[in-house]
């Protein structure tokens, strides 16, 4: 995860740092900050993958809905273009 970390953030190496990521999801897929950080370089690359970065989010969100990483993805999911909040489901009479 460091690694990844350092060449997304220090060194702007998104392939390396991907290759990292997606490493540490095979050794264990239930890491959700690999998946979230997968997700920020997907959004960030150019051109934007939106469907990988929504892909990687929602994984986030399966692992853990509870924790405050997947609130983070789902607002990140939100902000994507062309995405919007549900709108809130009616309640039966």
């Amino acid at each position: 995860m460091r690694l990844g970390t350092l060449l997304f953030n220090y060194f702007d190496d998104f392939d390396g740092a991907t290759r990292e990521f997606l490493t540490v999801t095979i050794i264990d897929p239930t890491i959700a900050l690999a998946w979230f950080n997968l997700g920020v370089i997907y959004a960030t690359n150019d051109p934007p993958d939106n469907a990988a970065a929504r892909a990687a989010w929602e994984k986030v969100i399966a692992i853990d809905p509870t924790a405050e990483i997947a609130n983070v993805a789902q607002n990140h999911i939100l902000a994507l273009p062309g995405e919007s909040p549900s709108p809130p489901s009616e309640t039966p009479r």
